[in-house]
């Protein structure tokens, strides 16, 4: 069972739980993981910190993943589970969102 809130005009916890049948898993702003992740078990004071490890910055790995998928080899075990499609749905899906309450960005260029 999973609960998510998203929101275009609502301040919401930037945070991802994973509750456990006696301890939870706290990632702080789960786009950039803040390099820690938190586990607690029920009754404990205080969390766990433990550092999330890697060699690169996250968005390389998406970067990559894009690049191989453009060139046509499959996505690796290690790399973003989303493919180009899906990609370009979600692109699709926030370009409309933005759209509909007259969002733009000074970036934005109008197609004609």
């Amino acid at each position: 069972m999973a609960k998510c809130t998203c929101a275009l005009r609502l301040q919401g916890e930037n945070r991802a739980v994973i509750y456990g049948d006696k301890r939870r898993i706290t990632v702080d702003s789960p786009w950039f993981c803040n390099w820690e992740v938190r586990v607690q078990l029920d009754g404990q004071d205080k969390p766990e910190s433990h550092p999330v490890q890697t060699d690169r910055d996250l968005y390389v790995y998406e970067i990559e993943s894009f690049a191989s998928e453009l060139r046509g080899r499959p996505i690796g075990a290690r790399e973003v589970g989303m493919r180009f499609d899906d990609t370009l749905g979600n692109m699709k899906a926030l370009d409309w969102w933005r759209a509909e309450i007259g969002l733009a960005y000074e970036g934005d260029r109008k197609t004609l």
